[in-house]
């Protein structure tokens, strides 16, 4: 999985860049989060999932924890197939450290994400915990993002980040030098995600392109 996070961008912002996204090679658009699901949220998302899916993308979404707070069981199962049905096929949460923390959220979580899980479903989160029993528990349904991983590298999703605010104002790094970190990351495991904040066009990049070609000639997964 070549997966391309759009975080926070409009779909009037994503349509048009469709095309240029599977040129560069990715095979996976996350965008998000969203936090309504009104009709015409659901009209949006199935516009972009079918255009997508007409370039040869998958459209996965983020979903906010605090669905998992105020939702029960069969609410969110009736949620995450209504989210199908516009062409959807892969969710993720940002980060679901804070619920395994609480003994009792985390129990109630994994239940309910056990209970969403499904083969034709792609589900992954950011989960940061040095406790090895966890990072296990959780990579047996889900993949995981994050610090640490479990050994199976088909269950993680290893990622770089596009230009921001944290790069120019701390490490000063170039999108050059994003890229080639990226393009690492790509070599070396299986799955791999970029981030990407609005207006910002560091994943146009050509040594981007090149590292997915690369080994797309080796394993054309």
């Amino acid at each position: 999985m070549r997966l391309l996070h759009l975080h926070n961008w409009t779909l009037k912002d994503i349509l048009p860049r469709l095309t240029k996204i599977k040129s560069q090679k990715f095979d996976t658009i996350l965008v998000g989060p969203i936090h309504d699901f009104q009709k015409d949220t659901l009209n949006n998302l199935s516009i972009l999932a079918k255009n997508a899916q007409k370039e040869g993308l998958s459209c996965h979404l983020e979903i906010p924890l605090s669905f998992f707070a105020h939702l029960n069981m069969y609410e969110l199962y009736f949620l995450f197939n209504t989210l199908e049905e516009t062409g959807i096929n892969g969710f993720y949460f940002e980060n679901i450290t804070s619920f395994i923390k609480d003994k009792t959220k985390e129990e109630e979580f994994f239940k309910a994400i056990t209970f969403l899980n499904k083969p034709a479903r792609t589900l992954y989160a950011e989960v940061n915990t040095k406790d090895d029993y966890l990072i296990w528990k959780y990579s047996t349904i889900i993949h995981l993002l994050g610090s640490k991983f479990y050994q199976d590298e088909t269950r993680n999703i290893y990622y770089g980040e596009s230009a921001s605010e944290y790069y120019t104002l701390s490490n000063k790094k170039s999108n050059e030098d994003i890229a080639y970190k990226y393009a690492s990351l790509v070599q070396r495991y299986p799955n791999t995600m970029f981030f990407i904040r609005p207006y910002t066009n560091t994943w146009e990049n050509e040594i981007i392109k090149r590292s997915h070609e690369c080994i797309l000639r080796r394993d054309p997964r």
